[in-house]
């Protein structure tokens, strides 16, 4: 028997989709209610191609050879059309034989449509959050930082022009400047912090498309952030496994550092390259760049390259190693490129 009773008693009551592929005979073999429901009467695995997404076919080709070349294939994401409706499903395979030495593929498929959806509004949430956080850690900051400098240059070396209620009045406005500055920050480090701590959960994105929604958050505050956002790519989609939480939260720290360290009008680039199994993401800036005696120890825990921004926006000294960390989480590696006034590129590979 192909498919033992009870086993067959247990797929014929689920609400996964569950298949059997003969593949010496390039038919399906057994499929259960859910899958009929959902295909109808289907017979040829090529049949099935008609539903996958036109940008997943090339993906679910892979993995079906892969798997039919013997390797087990477990959860790839793949995206199907039926009727109009769109569906996002997880499906595991593996390839074995009968006893009446067949080689079957064994296909287990989840709908993953409803938590896919939660985690793009999820994501979508995290994205707006942060855009924010680096509004605020750039258009507050530097304001806040300049009363700082401002009631220092008031009240130093003013005893006798100034009455002691003055002075007063000016070391409670650098204390509360002082304050609100370590709050932000404090506040911006811990999201950051917190954000990083948990597991990957890794998914397949169009990183070209997700970059474009980033950008335009950026674009939309240019003139809050005054300086311009360029997005460049050699593809116009580009998808890769990544957790894309943590994987943007990066992307955004390290324009942030761009944002620090260039100046007003000044120009952020960022750029897709996208080739035969990994992706290159890099993003340039025109600003003050990192002096070379800084370039040994810039992604250090705690690394004495740390410097405030050009607004006075402060450093903990722990972003650079958090995003090198989560990039080689992702089985990648991060490099820079700086000259000193003349603007820094940071580099991300990883891969496909």
């Amino acid at each position: 028997m192909i498919i033992d009773e009870t086993l067959r008693k247990l797929c014929d009551h689920s609400t996964h989709l569950y298949f059997l592929i003969d593949i010496n005979n390039d038919v399906i073999v057994y499929s259960n209610p859910t899958f009929n429901h959902l295909f109808g009467s289907v017979y040829q695995p090529s049949v099935l191609m008609n539903f996958v997404h036109a940008d997943d076919r090339q993906y679910v080709i892979q993995n079906y050879e892969s798997c039919r070349s013997g390797s087990q294939i477990n959860d790839f994401e793949c995206r199907l059309s039926i009727d109009g409706v769109h569906y996002h499903y997880k499906i595991s395979a593996v390839c074995v034989s009968s006893d009446a030495g067949q080689t079957i593929i064994g296909c287990r498929a989840e709908n993953m449509t409803m938590l896919t959806e939660y985690i793009r509004s999820l994501a979508d949430h995290n994205k707006k959050k942060n855009s924010i956080l680096n509004i605020v850690a750039h258009d507050l900051i530097g304001p806040i930082n300049s009363i700082e400098v401002l009631s220092n240059l008031l009240g130093s070396g003013r005893e006798g022009k100034c009455d002691r209620e003055m002075q007063e009045y000016l070391q409670m406005i650098n204390r509360s400047s002082k304050k609100c500055i370590n709050l932000i920050q404090n506040f911006i480090n811990k999201e950051f912090m917190q954000s990083t701590a948990l597991s990957l959960v890794k998914r397949r994105i169009d990183l070209v498309s997700r970059m474009r929604v980033l950008l335009n958050e950026y674009q939309s505050n240019a003139a809050i952030l005054q300086r311009q956002f360029i997005l460049q790519t050699n593809e116009d989609s580009v998808y890769v496994e990544l957790d894309e939480d943590k994987f943007f939260q990066s992307i955004n720290n390290l324009i942030s550092n761009s944002l620090k360290f260039t100046h007003d009008q000044g120009t952020i680039r960022i750029r897709l390259e996208d080739h035969a199994s990994w992706v290159v993401i890099s993003i340039t800036d025109d600003g003050i760049g990192i002096p070379e005696e800084h370039h040994k120890d810039l992604f250090q825990e705690y690394t004495p390259a740390r410097r405030a921004g050009l607004k006075g926006e402060q450093s903990h000294g722990l972003g650079m190693s958090i995003i090198k960390t989560i990039v080689e989480w992702h089985e990648g590696k991060i490099w820079f490129e700086s000259k000193v006034n003349k603007g820094t590129t940071f580099f991300i590979e990883i891969p496909k």
